[in-house]
């Protein structure tokens, strides 16, 4: 929306925590990698605000939105 660009990580789980937790470093990394070379591919997009975002879902419960869920590591 409006000049951020977001990445979303789905996790679906069993309960709230375990899928809180089931993201590790090496996954942010390698989705903060994936993004920057999409915007490479993408030069229109390069002035964009980048955000990483999760979603978290477990059974018969509306998903939960974690907007700005962290930081790209530098």
């Amino acid at each position: 929306r409006g000049r951020v660009l977001a990445a979303i990580e789905v996790k679906a789980r069993a309960d709230w925590t375990s899928a809180a937790e089931s993201i590790l470093g090496r996954q942010r990394r390698r989705i903060a990698r994936a993004l920057e070379q999409f915007r490479r591919a993408r030069p229109e997009l390069a002035p964009l605000d980048s955000r990483f975002d999760v979603m978290l879902v477990i059974p018969r419960r509306l998903p939960r939105h974690m907007p700005d869920a962290w930081r790209a590591d530098p």
